[in-house]
């Protein structure tokens, strides 16, 4: 109920247009907002007790809507210098004038609130941008840019007699019409789309794109987000008469004798706030797939769409998700996935660089992508570069490069475990050593293999994490030693590598964030280990306690591990992930020492932290071995055996 004071207010109008109530005073109160509002020409309106206004649009689309993102858009760009920083804050964009996309879609007013859309050469020039972060569809299949229309839609070709086109510019969705539309309202006149701004059937041509991303996406002074689409295919259309704010009327009284006079008006403007976020923004299927990632990791301001639900939430790098109303989204159960909240990203600081790369793995890994053989390292490459700003800067270690999404300065980076069931694949073209050789094969009802547009299984990410990355141990020491890296040609048909055509890594490749596929030169120790079938759930606790893992995932998945010299005692843990060891026959592998861990909780003893390898035949080469899973180990017979290893150099590959 409404406390007396509270009833007070409403029953005596103070010139209020909004109006807040606390329904408890206990932990996890609730505390709820309501435009006030009154007719024109009746008493509440009349004496300005009552100035508010209701919020009742049953279209997404609105004169006031755009008016509330124009307003938003301004004061972020004018106030918010957080916004205007890169996101390695090391660079700062003008709000003004920023360098355009090597092509844009110019909008054109053909007056009347009548647009239409040309694709320009941009590159160059300066000016104003918005970016629309979508996910592909079939119709985006049917309109998407190739060497075939490029001419056409530059209006470059022979217009009329143009075999393509006849003289009309190719159709575009009704999305990126809506998305155009929007971009003109707001006063800019470029947008830049990724079908339509790339030749996606030039492979030269989308190479040299993708590693623009980073600074398309941090300097486009909006990203326009549809998480889910309205009725017709586009970003505008009706709201749901669910999701339309419920009005009540009550009776406005008079102040000096309580008379009633007419009535006034209350909406709850945030009611359902939080939960819409929650279900149309938070789980959109948008916010599944792997380019999405990036582009909300860089983008300083989003606006999302979610079609039906008429939910339209703003935020940006200084203020998390609001309404067009400025209602913000505080709700603690809200899982508010603009990545960027939800991660401690810190790259302030030379210590924190690599830890943040780790969490961002940790978050991108499991994410989908409809090519994800050819998209997945490319589709980080934004993110790479502002990395790399910020190693190039800060970093003492002149050898720092990256490679097949591994940074070779952190040695821990190579320890990633699987945090997900499924059917694992190799993804052909990337390192056995990399978090991104693994993914998850996708089958349809008849349990058969999906296919996608080039013939390739249809693949999802597989998770990976770290056990220790958010609970540092007492001591680690790195045991191996990085000699060499050599880069291996692949062929983006077939994605196979080609190890004759190799060579050694050197600037300025170090930085290179299409690097795909690289061998890493180890100089350190191997050990033989017998894996065997899998724990119990009793001794699953114990060997996490011994060999001092500090996270909960992955634990379904490991198997035990003896040495040879005591076959009939566990020495610690193995999680494989290779397609040919998902099963619980025993196998021998070759047990590569990287870290090790002196631990206080166990009485200061070492645990070794071990790639799992089995060795691969590459002519030319010796000492040639692929990864096929990780583990621990611990105890005085393991610590002996490491004491009597021979160091040699090995190649992963």
């Amino acid at each position: 109920m409404l406390s007396r004071e509270h009833r007070r207010t409403l029953q005596f109008g103070r010139s209020i247009s909004t109006w807040q109530a606390n329904f408890s005073r206990k932990p996890g109160s609730i505390s709820l907002r309501f435009n006030v509002a009154a007719d024109h020409g009746t008493p509440a309106h009349q004496t300005e007790d009552v100035i508010g206004q209701l919020f009742s649009h049953s279209l997404t689309w609105s004169a006031s809507n755009v008016n509330a993102i124009q307003s938003w858009l301004t004061k972020c760009r004018r106030y918010h210098s957080k916004c205007s920083m890169s996101f390695s804050n090391v660079r700062n964009f003008s709000s003004a004038q920023v360098p355009l996309p090597s092509r844009c879609v110019e909008i054109l007013s053909n007056g009347a609130s009548s647009y239409s859309h040309i694709l320009r050469n941009t590159s160059g020039q300066s000016g104003n941008y918005i970016i629309l972060s979508h996910r592909w569809g079939q119709d985006t299949e049917l309109c998407k840019t190739t060497r075939a229309t490029l001419q056409c839609r530059s209006r470059e070709c022979q217009t009329t007699t143009c075999n393509i086109c006849r003289g009309t510019i190719p159709p575009i969705t009704q999305l990126f019409q809506d998305a155009a539309m929007l971009t003109a309202a707001l006063g800019i006149k470029y947008i830049w789309i990724d079908s339509l701004c790339i030749v996606q059937d030039d492979d030269d041509d989308w190479e040299r794109e993708a590693i623009k991303m980073s600074e398309y996406y941090q300097k486009a002074c909006l990203t326009i987000c549809c998480t889910a689409l309205a009725s017709n295919g586009g970003l505008f259309g009706p709201i749901s008469d669910e999701n339309i704010s419920k009005i009540a009327r009550l009776p406005y009284r008079r102040q000096r004798d309580g008379l009633q006079e007419g009535y006034f008006y209350i909406q709850c403007s945030e009611t359902a706030l939080p939960d819409d976020y929650k279900e149309n923004i938070s789980k959109s299927h948008l916010l599944s797939r792997g380019w999405v990632f990036q582009e909300w990791m860089l983008s300083p301001r989003l606006l999302t769409f979610s079609g039906a639900a008429g939910g339209l939430f703003l935020q940006c790098r200084t203020h998390g998700p609001r309404s067009l109303h400025n209602d913000e989204v505080r709700s603690e159960d809200v899982n508010e996935i603009s990545f960027r909240s939800t991660l401690n990203i810190d790259l302030s600081k030379t210590h924190n660089i690599f830890p943040s790369w780790l969490q961002v793995i940790e978050r991108y890994s499991g994410l989908e992508l409809t090519r994800l053989t050819r998209d997945r390292l490319v589709a980080l490459a934004g993110i790479v570069g502002e990395f790399s700003s910020v190693i190039k800067e800060q970093d003492q270690d002149p050898e720092t490069a990256y490679i097949s999404g591994h940074w070779t300065g952190n040695t821990h980076g190579l320890m990633w475990e699987q945090t997900c069931l499924g059917e694992k694949v190799r993804v052909t073209g990337i390192p056995t050593w990399s978090w991104a050789s693994m993914a998850v094969l996708k089958r349809n009802d008849k349990s058969e293999p999906t296919l996608d547009s080039d013939g390739f299984p249809t693949l999802s990410g597989m998770s990976v994490g770290w056990s220790d990355l958010h609970r540092p141990p007492s001591h680690t020491e790195d045991i191996c030693q990085l000699e060499q890296v050599v880069l291996v040609h692949v062929d983006l048909r077939t994605f196979k590598p080609d190890f004759e055509a190799r060579r050694t890594m050197e600037p300025p490749d170090f930085f290179n964030p299409m690097n795909r596929f690289g061998m890493l030169k180890l100089k350190g120790k191997l050990l033989p280990v017998r894996i065997h079938d899998r724990f119990s759930d009793a001794d699953l606790d114990v060997i996490a306690a011994v060999t001092n893992y500090k996270s909960e995932f992955g634990k379904d998945m490991w198997r035990p591990v003896a040495v040879p010299t005591e076959p009939e005692f566990i020495a610690g843990w193995a999680s494989l992930e290779h397609p040919e060891y998902q099963t619980d026959e025993a196998v021998t592998l070759q047990a590569f020492i990287v870290r090790e861990t002196t631990c206080r909780e166990l009485f200061f003893a070492t645990v070794s932290h071990v790639l799992l390898l089995q060795p691969k035949v590459i002519n030319g080469l010796r000492n040639v071995y692929e990864r096929v899973g990780c583990g621990r180990l611990n105890g005085s017979e393991v610590r002996r055996m490491s004491k009597h290893a021979l160091l040699q150099s090995i190649y992963l590959v």
